[in-house]
């Protein structure tokens, strides 16, 4: 049984990658809404056939010059994320 990966950049401008059951890896763009997150990450993480470990990139401890809503983005798709992992019993590596 292989190990199957998905990396996940919850910013706006982030996105999802993952390895595919062939080996072969794939990359899109951050789902707008959270029915797409959710039926992207019910996907990848179902449609496996090993354990999937889920690499989400954590949050950054300062905004810097980052705009008050693309911080917000981030950390409420962080949250929804967090959330529909563990719901769909994803291994999760921060």
């Amino acid at each position: 049984m292989s190990q199957n990966y998905i990396a996940i950049d919850p910013g706006v401008g982030g996105g999802i990658a993952y390895t595919d059951t062939d080996g072969s890896v794939h990359a899109l763009p951050m789902p707008a809404t959270l029915h797409d997150i959710s039926k992207e990450l019910h996907l990848l993480s179902r449609s496996t056939f090993g354990p999937v470990t889920v690499f989400l990139e954590e949050l950054p401890k300062f905004a810097g010059k980052m705009s008050g809503s693309s911080l917000g983005v981030m950390f409420r798709n962080y949250g929804r994320i967090e959330g529909l992992l563990a719901a769909f019993e994803a291994r999760i590596e921060y």
